[in-house]
Order: structure tokens, then C-alpha cells, then sequence
């Protein structure tokens, strides 16, 4: 698991570097252009741990599949602090290339309370 982690945060900071990395904020296509076959990475601040509420992947096109995800807890235990979860994909097919994600509880799934798309052009 220990290995994983840092094979992880390596690809992070690798995919960081190479304009295929997402945070909170939508995704420009003239910044998110990848290969087919390239991994890019999509991580959202969750604050699942203290309030409920957890970002799901709930739809992405045909072209990407999720190839893994992850949790990493808060820094701190302190009030205010969130942690993040890391969702890694792989593009599969050219063109645009979407996932969408929502901000809920496990169960209450029909009502949530963010949403985010994030939009990869594939080529």
C-alpha cells in the first residue's frame, strides 16, 4: 500500500507537470490536451470524513476509464480541513473526453449538492 501511495503521488506530480492534472476549478481544453493512452488525474477536496458528503464519479464519455481512486485524509484533524479524493483515468479514445462528478452522501444519491465536469480533448 505504502508503494502505491508514492506511485501515486508520483504520477501526480508527473501528470502535474504535463498540463494533464485537475483541481476544484473546470478544466480548460486548450490546457488539458493528452494522447490516447495517456493517464490524467482529477482530485477534489472532500470533506467525507466529517460531514458525510463524498465526490462520486457519476458519468464520463465511452473515451476515458477510471483506472483508479483514492482517499487521503486531512492533514490535520482540526476543524476546516479537508482531505482528497484522487480519481486517475485513462484516455481510451480521441475527441473530447468528459467526467462528471457529484458532491453527496452514500445514501442519498439523488440529491446533490455540487456538481463538476471536466472536459479533456483527447488526441
Amino acid at each position: 500500500m505504502k508503494k502505491f501511495g508514492i506511485l501515486l503521488l508520483t504520477l501526480t506530480v508527473l501528470l502535474m507537470t504535463s498540463g494533464a492534472y485537475a483541481t476544484d476549478s473546470n478544466l480548460k481544453l486548450s490546457d488539458n490536451t493528452i494522447g490516447v493512452g495517456d493517464e490524467f488525474v482529477v482530485t477534489l477536496a472532500d470533506n467525507s470524513g466529517s460531514t458525510g458528503y463524498e465526490w462520486m464519479l457519476r458519468a464520463s464519455t465511452s473515451g476515458v476509464i477510471l483506472v483508479s481512486q483514492e482517499y487521503l485524509p486531512p492533514i490535520s484533524m482540526a476543524p476546516g480541513y479537508s482531505g482528497k479524493r484522487i480519481f486517475v483515468f485513462k484516455a481510451t479514445e480521441p475527441g473530447i473526453q468528459s467526467v462528471m462528478f457529484e458532491l453527496l452522501r452514500s445514501w442519498d444519491t439523488m440529491n446533490p449538492v455540487d456538481r463538476k465536469i471536466y472536459n479533456i480533448n483527447v488526441v
